[in-house]
């Protein structure tokens, strides 16, 4: 993860991102209308690696169904450059957001899992990062875990 800066999306980062082609710098909830913050990726010479939208309070969904006291964060997307993908972009982008996520003493991180092929795949990065299956065995793709552990397992050991 060495040289991969996680920050906050500036308007000034709109056309860098759009020419990723990782989406918009501004994402809204399809049910709530709240806006999503969002984290970016940046190699050491300013390119866009990565992308993560992330809700630091959502007052509905899975993890309210689960028991998760509020705050709670709800990670929506997140989306890595396949030529970055295994270079801990997205396990630093998951960093960043349990860091937030445990300054706003937020009590459990989500999201659900969509659109991608690799089933495999998605439950080997998210249980590295610190979550687990929700509702295993099933076809919701759900993800959950504490802030904490999360930063914790994100952080490659030295």
């Amino acid at each position: 993860m060495q040289g991969i800066e996680v920050r906050e999306a500036r308007e000034a980062d709109a056309a860098a991102l759009a020419a990723s082609g990782l989406g918009p710098a501004d994402h809204r909830d399809f049910h709530t209308g709240l806006p999503y913050d969002t984290l970016i990726a940046l190699d050491a010479a300013g390119a866009v690696l990565g992308r993560l939208y992330a809700l630091y309070d959502d007052p509905r969904g899975p993890l309210a169904e689960l028991g998760v006291p509020r705050p709670h964060t709800w990670k929506s997307f997140i989306d890595v450059l396949e030529s970055a993908q295994g270079r801990g972009v997205g396990r630093a982008m998951m960093a960043e957001c349990a860091r937030r996520a445990a300054v706003l003493g937020v009590g459990g991180i989500g999201l659900l899992v969509e659109y991608a092929g690799d089933r495999a795949g998605r439950v080997r990065f998210f249980t590295r990062c610190g979550l687990h299956e929700a509702w295993p065995g099933t076809t919701r793709d759900i993800f959950v875990g504490a802030p904490e552990h999360v930063r914790a397992s994100a952080v490659p050991a030295p």
